[in-house]
C-alpha cells in the first residue's frame, strides 16, 4: 500500500490569495484531487492542457501523472467502509423503485411493475457487482449466466438473487 499525503487536509490548508503557479506538487495534486471530487467523474475535469495552464506547468505530461499515479490512486485507497455502505443502500432504494408496484393513496396496487424495469433493476445489480469487482470486494464468477426475462419476475425472485449475491460479496470481503 502507497502512502499519500492528505489531499483533503493539504487542500484545506492552502492560502486563498497564494498564486496557483506557486503551489507545490502537492497543493496542486490537492486542488486537482479536490475538483475531481466535484466533478464525480475524471471524465469531466478539464483537458490536461487547461490544467497544466492553470497551474503554470509546461508539460500536460505532469498533470497526468498528478491524476493517474496519485490523485486516482489515492481516492481507490481511501474508498471507506462508509461509501461501500452508501452504494448499497442507494442500490437498494433505486432497485426497490423501478420493481415496487406504485400504489395510490389507500396502498391499493393501480400499477405493476414492467419487465423492462426488472431488467433495468438487474442492470443496476450487475453494474454494482461490476463495481465492487473493479475495487477490489468480489472476484468475478467464471462463468457468465443468462438471465431469460419470460413474463415477471416476482419481487421476492429479485430481491433473493440481490441477497445472495451481497452475501458472496461480503463472503469475500471477509476473507481479507
Amino acid at each position: 500500500m502507497t502512502e499519500f499525503p492528505d489531499y483533503e487536509r493539504i487542500y484545506d490548508n492552502i492560502p486563498s490569495d497564494k498564486p496557483r503557479e506557486d503551489y507545490t506538487y502537492n497543493e496542486r495534486r490537492a486542488t486537482i484531487y479536490k475538483l475531481l471530487m466535484q466533478r464525480g467523474d475524471p471524465a469531466q475535469l478539464p483537458s490536461y492542457r487547461s490544467l497544466a495552464d492553470r497551474f503554470g506547468v509546461k508539460s500536460t505530461e505532469t498533470i497526468h501523472k498528478d491524476v493517474n499515479k496519485y490523485v486516482k490512486p489515492f481516492i481507490r485507497e481511501n474508498l471507506s467502509t462508509d461509501v461501500k455502505v452508501r452504494m448499497k443502500t442507494l442500490l437498494d432504494k433505486s432497485i426497490e423503485e423501478y420493481i415496487r408496484p406504485k400504489r395510490n393513496s389507500e396502498g391499493e396496487i393501480v400499477e405493476e411493475p414492467e419487465p423492462e424495469d426488472y431488467e433495468k433493476a438487474f442492470k443496476l445489480m450487475k453494474e454494482f457487482g461490476d463495481w465492487l469487482f473493479d475495487e477490489g470486494s468480489i472476484e468475478k464468477a467464471p462463468e457468465k449466466k443468462q438471465v431469460e426475462m419470460e413474463g415477471s419476475m416476482s419481487v421476492d425472485s429479485v430481491m433473493s438473487e440481490i441477497e445472495k449475491n451481497l452475501e458472496k460479496a461480503e463472503q469475500v470481503e471477509n476473507k481479507e
